[in-house]
């Protein structure tokens, strides 16, 4: 009976410490009650599991790590008070944030446009956000060529400015929705347009959507692409619906696509919108040599097969 009072107190000390173990995935789980915590477990190889509270973050900057998981469960939130470029800098990292969300978190009585903004620097930099909400941050990438940032299942809502402003090496967005940004707040006028793509710093780039939905967006524009090298962007069954900028949204990329004739590879200029190739008809008249008149009168275009291609 005598050992029960150090067995019981033992057994508190085991409880009142923060768990780690070994993750099937190489990684090692550790759990983190406080931004402290947060900040001392980021290492490589490691999953730091999150309380279901608030973290108030201020700034986060994570760089040369690898194989590094955020994961929180229900009510995690992190919040930014930063008055600055950024809430989150990854640097050259493999960082992946899943089940949080990420909240502008102003001062009372004052707002300004603090940006979730993600930098790699280097190739093979990665940033893989699943299942998460970001809440009144401008996503801004800044990501070098041979970076990627994937982001799955996860929500955009409440920018003022808009959603984001990205110059990326590669970024996937899949079942993502975008909601209710774009409306300016006391005196700020929101962006034009809900998306900035510029390739300056990017070597062909890609920027997809897949199954994405848009709505209730206050900007003027969808999409602005400033692309300084190569790249392309694609929507790929999205949905739009109650935008100010109209609900027919398809991007029209140039691309370069090779067709067949008699057997033979010939280039044909075409133009990616919502994931598919489209030509100009004349470009293929002219490729296959048949004849193509319009008629501005009626508004309609005559193919005809039996009459060579003529330029008009």
């Amino acid at each position: 009976m005598k050992k029960f009072p150090a067995i019981l107190f033992a057994l508190c000390m085991l409880l009142a410490l923060r768990p780690v173990t070994a993750h099937a995935e190489g990684q090692t789980i550790v759990h983190a009650g406080t931004v402290e915590e947060l900040r001392s477990a980021l290492a490589d190889n490691t999953k730091i599991v999150l309380e279901g509270k608030d973290y108030s973050i201020g700034y986060l900057g994570v760089d040369g790590l690898d194989n590094v998981t955020i994961q929180g469960t229900e009510g995690t939130r992190i919040l930014t008070e930063y008055e600055g470029n950024f809430a989150l800098d990854i640097g050259n990292s493999d960082i992946v944030l899943e089940d949080i969300s990420i909240c502008l978190d102003p001062p009372e009585g004052s707002w300004h446009d603090t940006e979730l903004f993600i930098v790699g620097l280097n190739s093979g930099s990665r940033l893989t956000l699943r299942n998460c909400r970001i809440t009144g941050c401008l996503l801004s990438c800044a990501i070098g060529e041979g970076c990627s940032l994937t982001v799955k299942d996860t929500v955009f809502s409440g920018c003022a400015q808009g959603t984001m402003d990205m110059c990326t090496g590669e970024a996937l967005f899949e079942n993502c929705t975008f909601s209710g940004s774009g409306f300016g707040r006391e005196g700020k006028k929101p962006l034009n347009h809900a998306i900035a793509w510029r390739g300056s710093w990017g070597n062909d780039g890609i920027l997809a959507f897949v199954n994405c939905v848009f709505e209730n967006n206050g900007n003027a524009g969808f999409m602005e692409s400033e692309w300084e090298t190569e790249g392309s962007y694609a929507l790929q069954n999205c949905t739009f619906s109650n935008n100010r900028w109209g609900e027919a949204t398809c991007p029209a990329t140039p691309t370069s696509s090779t067709v067949l004739v008699n057997g033979e590879k010939t280039a044909v200029d075409a133009y990616s919108i919502n994931g598919n190739n489209y030509f100009k008809l004349r470009d293929i008249g002219q490729t296959f040599d048949f004849g193509i008149n319009w008629d501005g009168g009626s508004r309609t275009i005559t193919i005809d097969t039996s009459v060579p291609y003529t330029a008009e």
